[in-house]
C-alpha cells in the first residue's frame, strides 16, 4: 500500500471516529458516512476495508430495524 504516514494516520482516526458513531448513535451508515464528509456509505465501506481489512460494523440499530 503506497500511502504517506500523514494520510494514513488522517484515515486511521476517520476510522476511529466512525466506529465510536457507530458503538454511539442509532445513525445508519448512510447518515455516518455523510457527517464524516465521505461521498457515500458504499466508499467509506470500502475505505474502511482498505484500512482494516475488514467491513465497518453493523450499526445495532441498524438490526433492529431489518
Amino acid at each position: 500500500m503506497n500511502i504517506s504516514a500523514k494520510d494514513f494516520l488522517l484515515n486511521e482516526e476517520r476510522i476511529s471516529q466512525i466506529i465510536d458513531c457507530l458503538d454511539q448513535s442509532p445513525l445508519p451508515l448512510r447518515e455516518i458516512a455523510l457527517l464524516m464528509g465521505s461521498r457515500s456509505e458504499y466508499y467509506l465501506n470500502a475505505v474502511f476495508k482498505k484500512y482494516r481489512g475488514i467491513p465497518p460494523p453493523v450499526n445495532p440499530a441498524e438490526k433492529k430495524r431489518k
